[in-house]
């Protein structure tokens, strides 16, 4: 967020809570916003907070409090890889960390342009990190008529200046609005100069409601967008009839603006840092003690010398007194199993940190166990997943029916009524938090034991192994087909143990003739009657 537009801002405790309409206010929402950041970047308590003075004093925090514990951060990057955490499947889109499910075959390689156009691969992790702390993101569909492409934009919410939203959370209309600095030029730079130009910043403005876009500079129009025929434009008309913008909230509050994945445990992480802070102060103070000695020969010769770091510091009283530590007496233990205690509460309303301790225990975990034990933490970071997913969906059939206006390559088959005929209907498929996953010697080890089920048992256990339909169908006619020869073998052998083997090829040929292919062998009661009639 630039300084220009988050200002030299007051700590906001109404900012804080979602309670009334002050949390859609776009002041309260900056304010959070910068408040929020400097949690993540272990900086509010500090001085390069310009709200950390009145921060201190409005919650009554200890004077020299540090940002001991940082918890916001490890919640965050923890979001990030559970939501969509690995790499996308460029090749098929229906794998990956975003695995996409459309009957509409021509919608893949539309899919995976905007993909690569909009370097989906990078940006999805900062749409999850932007919405998972400040509990807003935007995705603006971007149309690049000069390029002929079309992309998607993770826009920050501080961006946003207003916008209005049907009773289903669609963009109706909207004013982007956010500081430029100019870069200076390479004149300036030049050794020969010897003056330095201040950077000069502007304020970019873009306004889109279903009739039209308009760019301005400064409140005034100015022609940013080159349209098709490469003229800058500073007003278009809107062809598509919508807002190409979404909006994703982290958690929905029931307001406009959501909530992010920490807001409620903000006083919380307060109290921790400020009793971590007093007891690593009281510490230090017991390793460097304020010493009283003996020796002044009057009262008004008091000393206290605490400047310097390396020396000892002391005051020194009057003569035949006792030296002694002036130290508080603090139960240093007592005082560090408090502040666990205050961490394990704090996981209990930012449970994702407790699955941090999966990796630290070590052992073996069974996915079941895991998802027993960490039902909270999965649980939200399921819900953020619904959320992100509905969102990046609406973006992307967006952006469909954008490049389908737009003719790009790969967009040939869609325009603006694909949207409403069901051809870009899609969804993100389900995928497990807690990935239950056999090693390749398990896997094997299972498939061994298939063979010997009946075809339906095969099918299930084949289901399990996540193998396709069409993979499971192979295996099963195959071990069908395996076990009748097996049988077929089986009736022969016994036959021929009785009535002896044939002595050439033809006879073989003519007994096999005898068990048609695809009639099932006659089972182990019908063996021993044979050989029971043979016998006779």
């Amino acid at each position: 967020m630039t300084a220009a537009r988050a200002g030299i801002m007051a700590y906001n405790q109404a900012a804080l809570v979602a309670l009334d309409e002050n949390w859609d206010a776009y002041g309260a929402r900056l304010s959070r916003y910068q408040m929020f950041e400097h949690y993540y970047a272990n900086t509010v308590y500090s001085r390069l907070a310009l709200s950390s003075a009145s921060h201190k004093h409005l919650e009554s925090l200890y004077k020299h409090i540090r940002a001991i514990y940082n918890p916001v951060k490890r919640q965050n990057d923890l979001l990030v890889s559970y939501v969509y955490g690995g790499s996308l499947d460029m090749e098929h889109l229906s794998g990956g960390a975003i695995p996409l499910v459309f009957d509409n075959k021509a919608l893949q390689g539309a899919l995976r342009n905007v993909y690569t156009w909009s370097r989906w691969s990078e940006q999805k992790s900062l749409f999850v990190r932007q919405g998972a702390l400040y509990g807003d993101v935007g995705l603006k569909v971007v149309d690049d008529r000069a390029a002929q492409k079309v992309r998607l934009e993770v826009l920050h919410p501080s961006k946003i200046k207003a916008v209005d939203t049907n009773s289903v959370g669609d963009v109706k209309a909207v004013v982007i609005e956010y500081e430029i600095t100019a870069p200076p030029s390479a004149s300036v730079l030049l050794p020969d100069r010897m003056t330095w130009t201040p950077d000069k910043s502007y304020t970019y403005t873009e306004m889109i409601d279903a009739q039209r876009f308009q760019t301005l500079r400064d409140g005034k129009p100015f022609a940013y967008y080159a349209d098709a025929s490469g003229a800058l434009v500073s007003e278009w008309s809107n062809e598509y009839g919508f807002v190409p913008l979404v909006l994703a909230k982290h958690a929905d509050m029931g307001f406009e603006w959501g909530g992010n994945a920490f807001h409620s445990a903000l006083r919380k992480i307060d109290e921790i840092n400020d009793s971590a802070s007093i007891l690593n102060d009281q510490v230090r103070k017991s390793v460097n003690a304020l010493w009283y000695f003996a020796g002044v020969r009057a009262n008004t010769e008091l000393v206290a010398s605490t400047d310097d770091r390396d020396k000892v510091p002391a005051i020194y009283g009057p003569a035949e007194s006792q030296p002694f530590a002036m130290v508080f007496p603090l139960d240093i233990p007592g005082a560090s199993a408090n502040i666990r205690d205050m961490l394990m509460e704090l996981e209990r309303d930012m449970p994702e940190l407790a699955l941090q301790r999966v990796r630290e225990q070590g052992g073996s975990f069974t996915a079941p166990g895991i998802r027993a034990a960490y039902s909270d933490a999965i649980g939200r970071i399921q819900e953020a997943r619904g959320n992100y997913d509905a969102a990046f969906v609406r973006a992307l059939q967006m952006a469909v029916s954008v490049g389908g206006v737009g003719g790009y390559r790969g967009f040939e088959s869609f325009s603006l009524a694909s949207y409403a005929s069901g051809e870009i209907d899609m969804h993100v498929l389900d995928r497990p938090v807690i990935a239950d996953s056999l090693s390749s010697q398990e896997r094997l080890t299972a498939l061994a034991s298939v063979s010997g089920q009946p075809p339906p048992i095969q099918r299930l256990m084949l289901k399990e192994l996540a193998y396709s339909a069409a993979e499971i169908e192979d295996v099963v006619t195959a071990s069908q087909e395996a076990a009748e020869v097996a049988q077929r073998n089986a009736v022969r052998g016994a036959v021929e143990a009785l009535l002896g083997t044939p002595t050439n090829d033809e006879e073989q040929a003519n007994d096999q003739a005898q068990i048609p292919s695809g009639v099932v062998a006659p089972t182990a009661n019908a063996i021993t009657t044979i050989v029971d009639g043979a016998a006779g």
